[in-house]
Parts: structure tokens; sequence; C-alpha cells
């Protein structure tokens, strides 16, 4: 589900000559796992792995999914990337309930 609504996002961003992200790499994405772990105690869902191996993070139309941070992947990022463990780190730190971990919701 959430492919189809990328492909519409990236034929919008089109047509105003912008870019998404590219895909994370399988060993940033390996990297990423072991720091959310390390850093957040949560293993990330498939879908949400899934979808970095398509782009890494997005914004779009006020909404983001958080990707991997720019200072965590090889090949640098097209456009800003919130990260995902320094966005929950933040959250976490304006007293939301740490057990609680942001990741990709359904479009």
């Amino acid at each position: 589900m959430w492919q189809v609504k990328l492909t519409e996002i990236k034929e919008e961003e089109k047509i105003f000559g912008a870019e998404l992200n590219g895909a994370a790499s399988d060993e940033d994405i390996e990297i990423f796992k072991k720091k959310v772990k390390e850093k957040l105690n949560f293993e990330l869902p498939l879908e949400y792995i899934h979808f970095l191996q398509v782009i890494n993070g997005l914004e779009f139309n006020g909404y983001t999914i958080y990707g991997i941070a720019q200072e965590l992947v090889e090949k640098k990022p097209k456009n800003k990337i919130d990260g995902f463990i320094d966005s929950n780190q933040v959250w976490h730190e304006v007293n939301i309930k740490s057990s609680i971990c942001f990741s990709v919701m359904a479009v």
C-alpha cells in the first residue's frame, strides 16, 4: 500500500523538479538496526526495513517518515533526513513514555 502512495509522491515531486532520497544500502540498514537496538532497545519492523530499502526517509506535505540519519549512512541523501534514533530520543526526553518508538505509519 505505501508503495503506491510513494509512487504518487514521486510523480508529484517530479512536477516541481524535486527528487526523493534513494534507498539506504543493506550495510547501512544493518548498522542502523544495531544502533536502534543499542540506543532504543527496539527491533525495527520488517515493513519499515523494506521502506528503507526503497527510500531513506520522507518528508512530504507535513508528513514525516524518519530515516537513517546522515551521519550513519555512507552515501549522503539528496534531501534532509530526520533521523529515526535522534527523533525518538527527543520524543523520549519530552516526557513521552520511553516504551513508545515512532516508526512507520500506514499510508
